[in-house]
């Protein structure tokens, strides 16, 4: 049930039983720290356009408490994940699978983990940021994302919750370009041989709002699908991208000290590029302007309720990882007998030769695969009130969320992807057409049949909240 927000302007303070909590620290890595979201390219910090957060929520009603985490970076491997669960379990007493932690994938940022290569694979030291990570960077993001959540837990307050959904179209584009000859084109432009972009975009704009007893907003919880690659490229620059600037243009419009969290969809196959739009301009800020308008119309028409059902469900899921084409394999193999480590391809040892990247990705998996068959993929779902938050591990192509949505019971349906390292997750037809997410390696490893599966026990572990 929800009431208008006329009548919420007239609760007191002891007629509310939400509580919130909200906590944030800078993790913004230091000039020099490895920046992920290239596969060969050595981009170190260098500029820094804005800063990263640590970004916890507490959500208590009822004697129950849900934690949500994100996090200003690329990727967060599972090890880490578990140790932050593991620490809020002890320190706090949550419940280990009602705490999520979600990275932006932002790809102005460093990665959490090592989250290119395994553990195991052998590398010289001078090519440690290939694994995808330097481990200085790890422990330094670890301590400052415990310091949010400690900061969230002595910040509780009552307040009113809202939840409500706009749609903005103009920000986001399917990245997957048919070519002419049936393969994949992934380009930041339009190419003379291009036919038509393979699939849809998810165009929701999920908006959660708290209010205190003021009636003013406190805290938002947003969520929208599209990876964040404005400022991708070999230079550099540290920047919380279009999730970033989201949180502070709405901070800024409401002008209420608004603390906001972004969640990320299932943008495994979602860019912010225009490529068909001569006009378009490469700028997170006019993205997070788009989205920004759209949030304020929501909030404004949004209804505001006094009580709130706070639910989890959990389930671990045995997803096979897939068997490399045995030709590949053996000319990987064969390169790295020849070169066993990466080797610079440029002058100032920036780039090292992208061949063997591939090829060292596919003996790597293939490695792994022969030590365990299957990948461990951690499905999450959280339920705040009429709405869900499901943690997808991994880069789901969009059509799963959209799906996901469109059989889920729940009001309001929020994909949060990224909550472990599973690599892309394609529909099975893009197989067939190949393409940068194809292609084998840690960031493309599980079975064509993952993409149903992790789909349908999704739909499945909802919907059992709403029976």
């Amino acid at each position: 049930m929800t009431s208008s927000v006329e009548d919420m302007r007239n609760n007191s303070l002891t007629q509310l039983s939400i509580e919130l909590g909200c906590g944030a620290a800078d993790i913004t890595p230091p000039e020099g720290t490895f920046l992920m979201g290239t596969i060969h390219c050595k981009r170190s910090a260098v500029l820094f356009k804005d800063p990263l957060y640590a970004k916890a929520i507490i959500i208590q009603s009822n004697q129950r408490k849900v934690l949500i985490v994100s996090l200003d970076v690329t990727f967060i491997i599972e090890k880490y994940i578990h140790k932050i669960r593991n620490w809020a379990v002890e320190r706090f007493g949550f419940d280990w699978e009602s705490v999520m932690v979600h990275a932006t994938q932002n790809h102005g940022a460093p990665a959490i983990g090592y989250t290119k290569f395994s553990d195991t694979f052998p590398f010289p030291e001078e090519f440690e940021w290939v694994r995808g990570q330097q481990a200085s960077y790890h422990d330094y993001a670890m301590e400052r994302i415990f310091e949010a959540i400690e900061q969230a837990a002595s910040d509780i307050k009552l307040v009113q919750y809202g939840v409500a959904s706009g749609i903005e179209g103009r920000a986001s584009f399917n990245r997957r370009m048919v070519m002419r000859d049936g393969s994949i084109g992934m380009p930041r432009g339009i190419l003379a041989n291009s036919l038509y972009l393979e699939g849809p975009i998810d165009a929701e704009v999920g908006v959660m709002c708290f209010k205190n007893a003021q009636s003013e907003v406190v805290a938002a919880i947003l969520n929208y699908t599209c990876h964040p690659v404005h400022e991708l490229g070999v230079v550099g620059i540290v920047t919380a991208d279009w999730p970033g600037q989201w949180s502070l243009q709405l901070a800024d419009k409401l002008d209420s000290n608004c603390f906001s969290l972004v969640l990320n969809g299932a943008c495994g196959n979602i860019n912010p590029w225009g490529n068909y739009d001569p006009d378009y301009i490469e700028d997170s800020a006019l993205m997070a302007k788009l989205l920004t308008t759209e949030t304020e119309k929501v909030i404004s028409l949004m209804d505001f309720t006094n009580k709130v059902t706070l639910d989890w469900a959990f389930k671990v899921l045995r997803i096979p990882i897939r068997e490399p084409d045995p030709d590949k394999l053996a000319a990987a193999e064969a390169l790295l007998a020849k070169r066993p480590a990466p080797f610079w391809v440029d002058t100032v040892n920036e780039i090292i030769d992208h061949e063997w990247v591939l090829a060292a990705q596919v003996v790597d998996v293939n490695n792994q695969r022969k030590q365990q068959a299957y990948y461990e993929y951690e499905l999450q779902v959280l339920r705040i009130g009429n709405a869900v938050y499901v943690g997808l591990p991994g880069e789901l192509f969009v059509e799963g969320g959209l799906k996901i949505k469109q059989h889920s019971k729940a009001d309001f349906t929020y994909i949060v992807h990224a909550t472990g390292n599973a690599g892309y997750i394609p529909f099975k037809e893009a197989f067939s057409r190949g393409g940068h997410e194809l292609n084998y390696s840690n960031w493309s490893k599980l079975v064509p049949d993952a993409f149903e599966i992790i789909v349908e026990e999704a739909i499945t572990l909802i919907n059992k909240m709403f029976d």
